[in-house]
């Protein structure tokens, strides 16, 4: 995620109310990455727990499936 993809979606939250007649608003666009940054490890966490709990499932296209997902989320996670 990109620091004008974070301002565009804080921009869709009404983030600007606040953001105006800052002097520091460039510092709070990276305290935004920064939330982002979290935000997006949290959910790859909970999408990596769901993904676990079917790798060892006992149908084999639902555990592959998994495990690719799972890999593809990893792969993110190196990043």
């Amino acid at each position: 995620m990109t620091r004008d993809e974070i301002i565009k979606m804080a921009e869709s939250c009404s983030a600007p109310e606040w953001w105006e007649g800052r002097q520091d608003a460039w510092h709070m666009g990276l305290d935004l990455e920064r939330f982002a940054a979290l935000v997006a490890a949290a959910e790859r966490e909970a999408c990596k727990d769901a993904c676990t709990r079917y790798v060892n499932s006992t149908n084999d296209a639902v555990a592959l499936t998994a495990l690719n997902i799972l890999d593809a989320i990893r792969a993110r996670d190196a990043k």
